[in-house]
């Protein structure tokens, strides 16, 4: 990416919401994975909030939130379809970003209508499109997924996502208030933005319990100590407490611990629970054979690692020209 040229980009991002919002009061989130991008960022009419899972933040304050605005994040798909009006500014960052993760946010952002977009810094907002979605049709939606986990004392939520970990609670709340006899429980695959929200009642206080494994995540690499992480946290994922008669809803899908529940649990029911947007992203990709390619680190796990924890083999594949995994 053109570091300097995306600071410049969202400068006058900034400056197009605070043209557009005057006496408004106006905040930035930053995200967590920033650095110091921050200290670059004409900031003059904005309040600095701490790190924050942006879907926690939008629930938290939905009263008084008017506009939501992102360069190219995926919150601003959450807050759409949570009802709030949200503008996106990827149309302004060519040259910012490379043409290959254009196309790839395009791949992730396809499922938005034209006025989710702001083509230009001298267009005027976007205003939002109602869903076609009618509210009975949302209430038979959520039904549909609630009927799928009848007959199941106890249901466990997967997820390395603490945003995704909030959609579960969401979900355990109206199967708390449907069936108060099921139990609900969320495996939380090891992550450092589980902190940001520790100690978070909305998410928390939703699960009859919560399980979190102890070491990070396990990423596809021929380092030695990734493989020593992925012997320790198979050996652990295999003691957990996981009845025959449990459901696993898995939120956390691609990842190397959902891979040790799928192959040491076989007689677990499970269910994938994905967003429109990943399951395009990710299962309808429109990227060629061709154009993929498997690293050493995958090979390794292939051939070495997943024979010998007895796990099923994967296939996990990068875009050659970006290293973007697909």
């Amino acid at each position: 990416w053109n570091e300097n040229l995306f600071i410049e980009k969202t400068n006058q991002m900034l400056n197009y919401i605070s043209k557009h919002f005057p006496g408004r009061r106006l905040f930035n989130q930053t995200h967590p994975n920033e650095k110091n991008e921050i200290s670059r960022l004409n900031l003059e009419f904005f309040s600095l909030e701490k790190k924050m899972i942006a879907e926690i933040f939008l629930y938290n304050n939905a009263d008084r939130i008017e506009y939501t605005f992102s360069a190219c994040s995926g919150t601003s798909i959450s807050a759409y379809t949570m009802g709030f009006n949200s503008g996106n500014f990827l149309d302004t960052l060519p040259g910012a970003i490379s043409d290959v993760d254009m196309v790839c946010y395009r791949s992730y952002f396809n499922h938005l209508p034209p006025s989710f977009f702001i083509k230009s810094f001298d267009a005027p907002l976007p205003k939002r499109e109602t869903f076609p979605l009618t509210q009975e049709r949302k209430h038979e939606d959520l039904e549909s997924i609630l009927k799928a986990f009848v007959g199941h004392k106890k249901i466990w939520f997967l997820t390395d996502n603490p945003a995704l970990g909030f959609c579960a609670s969401i979900i355990s709340n109206y199967l708390h208030d449907r069936w108060p006899e099921i139990k609900t429980g969320l495996l939380m695959v090891n992550h450092r933005r589980w902190d940001l929200i520790a100690g978070n009642d909305l998410v928390f206080d939703k699960f009859d319990s919560i399980v979190r494994l102890p070491r990070r995540r396990v990423r596809y690499s021929s380092r030695p100590n990734m493989w020593l992480r992925a012997f320790r946290t198979a050996w652990e994922i295999k003691h957990l407490s996981l009845a025959p008669t449990d459901l696993l809803v898995s939120f956390s899908y691609l990842s190397f611990e959902e891979n040790c529940i799928l192959s040491y649990y076989p007689q677990l029911k499970k269910i994938l629970l994905a967003e429109s947007r990943w399951y395009n992203f990710i299962y309808e990709s429109k990227f060629s054979m061709g154009d993929l390619t498997t690293s050493w680190g995958v090979r390794s796990f292939n051939y070495l690692i997943e024979p010998l924890l007895g796990l099923h083999q994967t296939i996990f594949c990068d875009y050659r020209h970006s290293g973007i995994l697909n």
